[in-house]
């Protein structure tokens, strides 16, 4: 059966218990809003529109808020830290788990990936509506094209390098080309330089996962020259090298 091999990969049952609970408005809405930690008190979300009984702009209440968020806590998709407020006592303040969305994600993907023998419709194209690509700055940069934010482009600014190192990829929130969201993904993990001779990817011995140029693994410390179009795979991630 095509695909079998692949669909033993799975864990369906993890994958369910996310989905539950991702299958509410609120929830999602939730997760958006905690890309930047948030308060209890600093979260207001409006019912969904099935639920809105012609009040679509009232907040529901802060209990419903935060059973919403016990549930997303629960499966690891929102962190809870104790926090302190100017002229205020501890609170707890929660925020979006990248991590773990993304192990969410890399489920789904897998299911992406089952083929099908069902026959395809060659007229049955959607439209894209009202989406268009992102737009890039000129001069070198890369492009995620496989993790989360996939089409962000990270310009490699000469500004941006610090001497005498160049631009760094890494789960550090201060990384040129941050993936915090890969757990896979080492503090810092690979670096980019500008040489005489171009454009260099080096392993940095920090990495624990290693950094692999077009799939092959470079030595622990080692580096290799960067062509346009090159893919780095960090992590679970890639990103695509452009010199324009």
């Amino acid at each position: 059966m095509p695909g079998a091999g692949l669909a033993d990969e799975i864990d369906f049952e993890r994958l369910e218990a996310f989905l539950k609970v991702l299958a509410t408005t609120n929830r999602l809405e939730l997760l958006s809003l905690l890309r930047r930690p948030k308060t209890l008190d600093e979260i207001r979300l409006t019912p969904a529109a099935s639920q809105a009984a012609g009040s679509p702009d009232r907040a529901i209440s802060r209990q419903a808020v935060q059973g919403h968020l016990d549930r997303l806590i629960d499966v690891g998709l929102v962190r809870v830290a104790s926090t302190e407020r100017k002229g205020k006592r501890a609170v707890q303040e929660y925020a979006l788990d990248h991590a773990r969305l993304f192990a969410v994600l890399e489920e789904m993907r897998k299911l992406s990936r089952l083929e099908s023998t069902a026959a395809v419709d060659p007229f049955a194209t959607e439209s894209l509506g009202e989406g268009r690509p992102l737009a890039w700055e000129d001069g070198p940069k890369v492009v995620i094209v496989h993790g989360v934010r996939e089409g962000r482009a990270f310009p490699l600014k000469a500004s941006a390098a610090k001497a005498p190192r160049g631009w760094i990829i890494g789960r550090a929130a201060d990384a040129h080309v941050p993936l915090e969201y890969d757990p896979f993904v080492s503090t810092e993990n690979s670096e980019i330089v500008k040489t005489a001779e171009g454009f260099r990817l080096l392993d940095l011995r920090t990495a624990r996962n290693g950094t692999y140029l077009n799939w092959n693994r470079l030595p622990v410390g080692g580096s290799a020259p960067l062509e346009s179009g090159d893919v780095i795979g960090v992590g679970r991630s890639l990103v695509v090298f452009r010199e324009s």
